[in-house]
């Protein structure tokens, strides 16, 4: 398989400031393409450092690829160290900048003299047009290496990648495709997880990586065999059926999403310690509209007590972290939004506010369908974006037990 090595430009990665989310998504891609994955680095915003980086990889590796440092400004090196690197002259490309002053004006955006720096990329480059953006990508050939600079903005790189890049690369290598799928589980110990994939047995030809991330089990599968894959995810998926989630991209939300609009049904969901993330999370799936008729954060007492009737007296006496609590927020919702479906969640995030008695962590989820009513009490652990996330994810598959188990004709006892 050819080799890769992936370069992420740019001094606010090395800082943090911004997570390189680039990176994985060029990994994943790739692999998927049939290339094998080398080195992964980050780079800094210096041209003599990014000039040393890639002479070394040039002949190291088949392929790199650079993301980032393609603007118009004074720190944006990417064009100019490769032309360095690859011994080329640094030219103006006219297409280029017809490309930019279009895309600008189109955006009522002045054009200044600082945008032609985006026109200037080392001689006989390959251009790759950017359908989302100003800045084109380009590629080179040097010592036998190949070397493709791609915007750093994930929302125009992903698009290049996609539309121009991921084609191109398919005649210039001798690729085998590799296949990959995620399983993705919830509600369980990482523990049953891995016997039941011991139990199925993994192929030779198949790679199998768990990982976990607050409340979520993923199952990452890769071979060069589908068929093979395909058996094997099938097994993990039948011995694992009850806490299946979805394949790949597939979320929770999504998940109940799809569940309501079968039977045309609809949710609305009060929010406290996780302050708008439940209703985020469902209005990211294209098409909730058709079930999700809105949200309320109460994350105050008066906003409980004014906004969804909460009693002054289960405020007063047992909290508003409280079972009691979560029980009116949730039925009060149902009769406010009149629908199918409605989940309240209350609870301590922290890292402040926690007692013996009831700890950071404790949190309280109201589930209401149809004419049944729960609520779950649980204790989570982790900070407090941990315990928010965790919150989220256990109301949305909560919810979606009850679904099928009212669908299923289960027995489920209504408790508030």
């Amino acid at each position: 398989m050819p080799t890769c090595a992936i370069f992420a430009i740019g001094n606010e990665l090395l800082t943090g400031s911004i997570i390189d989310t680039n990176s994985a998504f060029l990994g994943s891609l790739l692999t998927a393409q049939g290339f094998t994955i080398s080195e992964i680095r980050l780079v800094p915003d210096q041209l003599e450092t990014l000039v040393e980086t890639i002479e070394q990889a040039l002949g190291k590796y088949d392929f790199i690829i650079c993301t980032g440092g393609l603007g118009p400004t004074f720190d944006d090196v990417t064009a100019a160290a490769v032309g360095r690197a690859t011994k080329r002259e640094i030219s103006f490309y006219e297409q280029v900048y017809e490309h930019i002053v279009t895309r600008l004006q189109s955006k009522n955006v002045p054009i200044r003299d600082s945008h032609r720096r985006q026109a200037y990329l080392p001689d006989q480059a390959i251009l790759f047009p950017n359908p989302m953006g100003t800045a084109y990508g380009f590629g080179v050939e040097s010592e036998s290496t190949l070397l493709i600079a791609v915007p750093g903005v994930p929302y125009e790189m992903k698009s290049m990648m996609e539309a121009h890049v991921a084609p191109f690369l398919t005649t210039r290598f001798s690729l085998q495709r590799r296949f990959m799928e995620e399983l993705r589980f919830t509600a369980l110990p990482e523990s049953e997880v891995d016997d039941i994939i011991e139990q199925v047995t993994i192929p030779d030809s198949v790679e199998c990586i768990i990982n976990v991330s607050d409340g979520e089990i993923v199952v990452r599968l890769k071979s060069d065999d589908q068929n093979i894959l395909q058996q094997f995810s099938q097994k993990l998926r039948t011995g694992l059926e009850q806490f299946f989630v979805g394949y790949n991209d597939e979320t929770l939300a999504a998940l109940l999403v799809n569940l309501l609009k079968r039977t045309k049904e609809t949710i609305a969901v009060a929010e406290s310690c996780t302050g708008g993330l439940l209703g985020q999370e469902i209005t990211a799936v294209p098409g909730s509209s058709e079930v999700f008729l809105g949200g309320i954060i109460v994350y105050s007492n008066w906003a409980k007590t004014k906004l969804l009737q909460v009693p002054e007296s289960i405020i007063d006496t047992v909290g508003p972290v409280s079972a009691e609590c979560a029980s009116a927020l949730v039925k009060n919702l149902k009769s406010l939004f009149n629908s199918s479906a409605a989940i309240s969640i209350t609870g301590l995030a922290g890292p402040s506010g926690g007692t013996a008695e009831q700890p950071v962590g404790t949190v309280f989820i109201g589930l209401s369908y149809r004419d049944l009513c729960v609520v779950k009490h649980h204790s989570f652990s982790g900070d407090r974006q941990s315990i928010r996330q965790r919150s989220k994810k256990m109301a949305l598959w909560q919810m979606i037990t009850l679904i099928r188990e009212s669908s299923a004709k289960e027995s489920v006892k209504s408790e508030c």
